[in-house]
């Protein structure tokens, strides 16, 4: 916004009142003004880019949203509610993730913030393939690494929990990596993968079939027998 602009949007702010393009009245107005950012107005000002005038004209309540990379945490929470929304509009009420495709989103730092997520959920409800997500998250430079591993996420309503092992035992071996975050990873990608081929051999590797015991798309079993290097000779 230019210097010029800014100028007479702090003169409406200020006389409460405007005059239309190619009008000669003026028309008074009462209305509250709610404005969004994503850039440091402070230092907009410093570099002499933003009035410091306007600025403390509509910074009378200030109400700070950090990026979704900053609160992950919401990440599982933004998911439910955009599965139930798209769900509705496409008629697809019974969308739901995977835990790992959850705890993928969950680590994953969004580099279009919550706008991104969204529109990787609405695929994800059209296509009804969990292989738009890890396909969007592995093609892209934020992808988790095995320094930024991927976490357990919580549940919630579209979340469907990992399987439950009655015996889980984590072995810490000469490994000098003790995050508990980095453990948690390694040991639900280690039961999925003991899952998905256990499941493939009692149907003896017939991956349609397998794919609807697991409750997975047939892509996204597919996916996970490369990711995890499953073989019929296993």
């Amino acid at each position: 916004m230019s210097f010029e602009l800014q100028a007479k949007l702090l003169q409406v702010l200020e006389q409460q009142e405007f005059v239309r393009v190619g009008g000669i009245v003026s028309i008074k107005v009462d209305v509250r003004i709610i404005c969004a950012t994503n850039r440091d107005l402070e230092q907009a000002i410093y570099e002499r880019q933003f009035r410091d005038d306007l600025f403390y004209r509509l910074n009378e309540i200030t109400v700070s949203l950090p990026s979704l990379r900053d609160r992950l945490e919401d990440v599982p929470l933004l998911v439910d509610h955009f599965l139930r929304k798209y769900g509705e509009v496409y008629h697809r009420e019974h969308a739901h993730v995977s835990a790992t495709c959850m705890a993928a989103m969950s680590e994953y730092s969004w580099p279009g913030n919550v706008r991104q997520l969204e529109n990787l959920i609405k695929q994800l409800v059209v296509r009804q393939d969990e292989a738009v997500v890890f396909e969007s998250i592995r093609n892209s430079p934020d992808a988790p690494t095995a320094e930024r591993p991927v976490r357990q996420a919580r549940a919630g309503q579209g979340y469907t929990p990992p399987p439950q092992s009655s015996q889980t035992a984590v072995a810490v071996g000469d490994d000098k990596n003790f995050s508990l975050k980095d453990r948690l990873s390694r040991t639900i990608e280690s039961e999925e993968k003991k899952l998905i081929a256990e499941v493939l051999r009692k149907t003896n590797w017939n991956r349609r079939k397998a794919a609807t015991i697991l409750e997975i798309s047939y892509r996204s079993l597919l996916y996970k027998i490369k990711e995890y290097r499953l073989n019929e000779v296993e």
